[in-house]
């Protein structure tokens, strides 16, 4: 068989790409070939298919294989041999049948049209004398139930030829041809639904050729599928067989792929045992429903069951009971047993001794008590056998009995209805207990009726008094004991001092009461405290007091029962006065000398605090702080002093004090420096005018002097206001004794400002020079003389 085929392996274009057709094909002996042909241009008149051409003389020479206007032209190689193959408008396509070697060669094809002519490039055909060969292809996998479609193609196209299937498969074929100038390919493609039965079957793909040679493509199928036909061996619904009669179970599969596959093995529905591989065996030891899984990376098929009944006398026989058994429950005990055939006797003994026989397995103890305890079995019957179960005990639980509440005291234990303890006590609750069932897991104390933790080995306080009952529990159920009461006596508590007013003033009345929230037994006496310091008892809670400014302190008081006594915390009471005790202080001293400073302070005792106004000659000087300074002092400000305390509750009066303040020496000299001149003038007059008279008075006047110059230390000398157009006469002898005063006071006062302060102050005398009238009714005075005298003061 000569089969030549094509390999398309391009496509190439003429001048200007008018003309499209293979670039080179392989066919062999015997075959046909089809070379597509396509043109663009214009209309073509003719187009000229040339075997192996030469271009001479201004055209192409060779053999020629196909003429579209001319077949007369053909070369008789080709004759006969070349058909038209174009199925469209402008498609020169030909097939060449029964090729042969010498066929081989360049071919092309020439079209000629109303002033053109084209050539299209060559067509390399090569002959071989072997075919190709078909191919198959299929989907990666195949598995059952699946559509698939397996395509068997050749690389080559020849229209008498013909792909066709054979195979045990059923499905169906549909023939494809790819006939273009990218190339021809015949191909047939088959379409079945795939069956586990079709796996390991074999299809083949077959050409046949219109020259009667034929060639052919097998391939086997792979379907992959779950185990199929999975069964239990021996394939009987029921199978019997003694217990001593061994027995092996097969699982049998038919077919597999993969091939690989798990045995999977279940008793009444419970997975038994894993066996992989062809491990595919089980050994039955018991009645039951058997069966197997045989499963592969597909999926797991399972087998139909098989029944086994295994013959054998009552085996596993035990006693069911409940988990809890309480005393007065219903209390159902249940005998078990495997047996093949089914018991159909149950006996019951307890300590060995019969005391049910039924046949069925069910044996009740009604409202069961404590000596229904002890140790039971039960006996199976069947048609082989029979089995004693093992021995079961059965113990009666009960909640605990008759609990009490004990209070344990010092030692001592009171379990009294009614006990009275003091607060501090330490005290321990107890629950006792007549009996129990199981032991007691749990004691719960309750005071009214609400859970009550504090009750070991604790001081007892006065909110602990109440009704007291215990709780005793186990498993088995609880019980409460009959209540005691607990009264607890203790000392004043919440004691607290109160009073009208914590600021009161001085004369007004206050209440003071001595407060507790509670106490048992009741309060018997109190005791009032001033400063820490004891001032009062009384049997009542309270008492009036009017104050003085002397009850300023800290209060508080002590509340005593039988028990003992609470004291309270301190409240401050303060009382309210009027300012007292007033005194005025200046310094330096009462004398002082102008120019100097003065600093007077006010004190005095009072509450609330205390403002002071200072007072000169009873005029308000300064209010406010409780000093006062004058500042280079002058005579003017000489005069009586005082000062007055205020506050909210009243004022105080402080003493006087009566401040001197004298003329300094430098004033004295200023007096003293206005006035010479005029004095000397008088002095020559009284000279020229009386001599006697002048010395007589200067000696009256220096005696005077003499007189009086230890003491005299300051003094004025004041004139009269001289008339108005008055003339001035010449002075008298008593004009120049005033003037010799003057000048030996200024000496005086000189000498004194050199002492001391203290000195000075011991020793100081004042004098006044005033005028004396010009008429007397004892004497006579000349109208021209001015006459004087020095009175001290």
């Amino acid at each position: 068989m000569l089969i030549i085929p094509v390999f398309i392996v391009g496509c190439s274009a003429s001048n200007a790409q008018h003309v499209t057709v293979l670039q080179n094909a392989k066919v062999w002996k015997g075959s046909c070939v089809v070379l597509p042909c396509k043109y663009t241009t214009g209309t073509v008149n003719t187009f000229v298919w040339f075997h192996n051409a030469v271009y001479q003389g201004n055209e192409f020479q060779g053999n020629i294989v196909y003429h579209s206007t001319n077949k007369d032209q053909v070369d008789e190689l080709f004759a006969n041999r070349v058909q038209y193959a174009g199925k469209e408008t402008k498609d020169c396509a030909i097939k060449i049948t029964n090729f042969q070697k010498e066929d081989e060669g360049r071919y092309q094809v020439r079209l000629y049209g109303t002033g053109f002519k084209w050539m299209s490039k060559n067509v390399t055909i090569e002959v071989s004398d072997t075919g190709p060969a078909l191919e198959i292809t299929n989907p990666t996998e195949i598995r059952e139930s699946n559509s698939i479609t397996l395509t068997c193609s050749i690389n080559y196209y020849c229209p008498m030829d013909n792909i066709i299937w054979i195979g045990e498969v059923n499905g169906t074929s549909t023939p494809n041809v790819k006939y273009d100038l990218d190339g021809t390919r015949t191909s047939s493609s088959f379409t079945f639904s795939a069956s586990w039965k079709d796996d390991k079957k074999n299809i083949t793909c077959v050409i046949e050729r219109g020259d009667g040679e034929t060639g052919n493509k097998t391939i086997q199928l792979n379907v992959k599928h779950s185990p199929k036909n999975v069964q239990v061996l021996p394939n009987n619904a029921t199978i019997k067989i003694q217990k001593s009669q061994p027995l092996t179970l097969t699982c049998s599969v038919e077919s597999s792929n993969p091939p690989a596959y798990q045995i999977t093995w279940y008793k009444d529905e419970s997975l038994q045992n894993f066996n992989r591989g062809n491990e595919k065996e089980y050994q039955v030891t018991s009645s039951g429903t058997y069966l197997c899984k045989a499963k592969n990376t597909i999926d797991e098929t399972t087998s139909k069951p098989v029944e086994v009944s295994v013959l054998h006398a009552p085996e596993n026989v035990f006693i069911k009971k409940p988990d809890k058994i309480v005393e007065g429950m219903d209390i159902l005990l249940t005998c078990s047993a495997t047996a093949n055939p089914p018991v159909f006797r149950y006996v019951w003994f307890k300590e060995g001794n019969e005391c049910y026989n039924n046949t069925n397995n069910e044996f009740t103890i009604s409202k069961i008590k404590e000596n229904d305890s002890g140790t039971y079995t039960c006996l199976a019957r069947n048609e082989l056998n029979d089995t004693v179960s093992d021995e079961v005990v059965l113990d009666v639980t009960y909640a605990p009995r008759f609990p009490r509440v004990v209070l344990v005291l010092d030692g001592k234990t009171f379990d009294e209805e009614d006990v009275t303890l003091i607060e501090g006590d330490k005290v321990t609750f107890q629950c006792i207990v007549n009996s129990s069932n199981p032991d007691v897991s749990k004691y719960t104390f309750y005071k009214n009726n609400e859970e009550f933790k504090k009750y070991i080995n604790r001081p007892i306080e006065a909110k602990d008094a109440g009704q007291y009952i215990c709780e005793a529990q186990n498993t088995a159920g609880r019980t409460k004991s009959p209540g005691v009461y607990v009264d607890v006596h203790y000392p004043p508590n919440g004691v607290k001092i109160y009073t009208t007013s914590n600021i009161v003033q001085e004369n007004q009345k206050i209440k003071l009461t001595c407060s507790s929230k509670s106490s048992k037994p009741k309060i018997s006496r109190y005791e009032w405290y001033k400063n820490r310091v004891l001032f009062r008892n009384s049997t009542s809670e309270f008492f009036e007091l009017w104050v003085e400014w002397t009850h300023t302190g800290s209060y508080s008081c002590k509340a005593f029962n039988v028990i003992g006594f609470t004291e309270s915390q301190e409240t401050k009471i303060i009382v309210q006065y009027a300012p007292r005790n007033v005194t005025l202080n200046i310094l330096p001293g009462e004398h002082v000398t102008e120019h100097m400073d003065v600093k007077m302070t006010c004190t005095g005792k009072g509450n609330p605090d205390v403002g002071y106004t200072f007072y000169l000659n009873d005029v308000p000087l300064s209010s406010g702080y409780g000093f006062f300074s004058l500042y280079n002092v002058q005579v003017k400000d000489s005069g009586k002093y005082s000062c007055v305390a205020q506050n909210d509750v009243g004022p105080g009066i402080s003493n006087v004090v009566y401040l001197h303040v004298s003329y300094s020496p430098t004033s004295i000299g200023k007096f003293a420096s206005m006035a010479v001149f005029p004095f000397i003038a008088l002095l020559i007059i009284i000279f020229l005018i009386s001599n006697n008279e002048s010395a007589d008075n200067m000696g009256r006047q220096a005696q005077s002097m003499h007189g009086s110059i230890d003491q005299l230390n300051y003094a004025s000398v004041k004139f009269p206001p001289a008339p108005a157009k008055r003339q001035i006469n010449p002075p008298s002898a008593n004009i120049l004794f005033v003037f010799l005063i003057f000048i030996f006071l200024q000496y005086e006062n000189i000498e004194s400002s050199k002492r001391t302060n203290d000195e000075s102050q011991d020793e100081i005398h004042y004098s006044v020079i005033t005028n004396l009238k010009k008429k007397s009714a004892n004497r006579e005075y000349d109208p021209e003389v001015e006459y004087a005298k020095l009175r001290h003061s």
